[in-house]
Formats: structure tokens, C-alpha cells, sequence
């Protein structure tokens, strides 16, 4: 619940700092009781990119953070390769990225395709998973932002349009949250 608090406060561009913190502190408990339980590191994964977003918003950098969210999602990947979870983050993180070198004026299509490829995986997983499409459309967007050639770039719009539709039409209250992308 501290990881949704601070997604809250993120949004509004408020300090999710307290919020962060108090999550950092169940997980670093939880990781005490079972350290093989693959959902925490999914879930210090979400709460770090959090901490990211929020370096980011201030204009500070991220990529030491960037680094523990990778880590925290392969020592999950190795304790269970199929959670969905695992990919959504991954796909997440390679957004983030993708925008901060957007910011930066740096190309950033390595980190476009591996965001795709981990939204493949998390297709495969389960091909009706809503926030699968939009952040599928999401990252067709930023593909057709950083793309020369018209067409390719109007495919992409479109390939990106088709997602986010089929993404509210599985969840409808997505739409609230991803407005600012659609």
C-alpha cells in the first residue's frame, strides 16, 4: 500500500519520499523472513523505479537507482521466470529510461525493443493483462517520437493506438490513469 501511496503522490508531483521509505522498510523485513520469495524483489523493483521517477522529476540522476531496480528484477526472474510482474517492471524501467534519454536528446530504440520484448513475455504470460497493451502503447509511442521515416512512424502510431484501445477495453479504469498517453 506505501508503493501505491507513492505512485499517489508521484503523479501530482508531490514527494513520495516518506511513502518510499516506509515500503523499503517492510521489504528489507520481509526479505529477513524468506529471502527466496521472489514478489519482494518484484516489489522493491516497483518501489525503486518509484525512487527513480521521483530523482527524474527533479532533475537528478538516476541511473545508480536504474541499476538496483535491473538487479532486484533478475534475482526475481531466477526465483520464478513466469510472473508477469516481473516483465510489466521491466517494461516500466526500460520507459523511464527511454524518456530520461528522450530528455537528454539520446537515442534510445535499444531500450524501446527491450521494453517490447518484455512485454512479449509478459503476453505470453497472459494475453489479458490489460496494463500489457498500454504499456505496449506506450512504448509505440515513444518508438514513433524517435522515428526519421513517416511511415514507419505512422504504423507505429498506429500499432500504438490499436494497444491502448484493446488495453481499456480489458480495463476500462485504466484510462484514468494513462490519460496523459492516449
Amino acid at each position: 500500500s506505501y508503493i501505491v501511496e507513492a505512485r499517489y503522490y508521484l503523479d501530482r508531483k508531490q514527494s513520495p519520499l516518506k511513502s518510499l521509505k516506509q515500503a523499503e522498510a517492510i521489504l528489507k523485513r520481509a526479505r529477513t523472513i524468506n529471502p527466496r520469495y521472489y514478489e519482494i524483489y518484484v516489489l522493491e523493483s516497483e518501489n525503486l523505479l518509484l525512487a527513480a521517477r521521483w530523482k527524474l522529476i527533479r532533475n537528478q540522476q538516476a541511473e545508480a537507482i536504474f541499476k538496483k531496480v535491473e538487479a532486484s528484477l533478475v534475482k526475481a526472474e531466477k526465483l520464478n521466470p513466469n510472473d508477469i510482474h516481473i516483465h510489466l517492471t521491466r517494461a516500466r524501467l526500460n520507459w523511464r529510461t527511454v524518456e530520461k534519454n528522450m530528455a537528454m536528446k539520446i537515442p534510445s530504440k535499444s531500450h524501446i525493443r527491450a521494453g517490447l520484448a518484455s512485454i512479449q513475455k509478459a503476453m505470453t504470460i497472459n494475453p489479458n493483462c490489460a496494463e500489457t497493451y498500454i504499456l505496449k502503447g506506450i512504448l509505440l509511442q515513444l518508438h514513433s517520437n524517435q522515428t526519421a521515416n513517416r511511415e514507419a512512424r505512422l504504423t507505429s502510431e498506429k500499432e500504438s493506438e490499436k494497444a491502448f484501445l484493446k488495453g481499456f477495453q480489458i480495463n476500462k479504469n485504466l484510462k484514468t490513469l494513462y490519460a496523459q498517453y492516449f
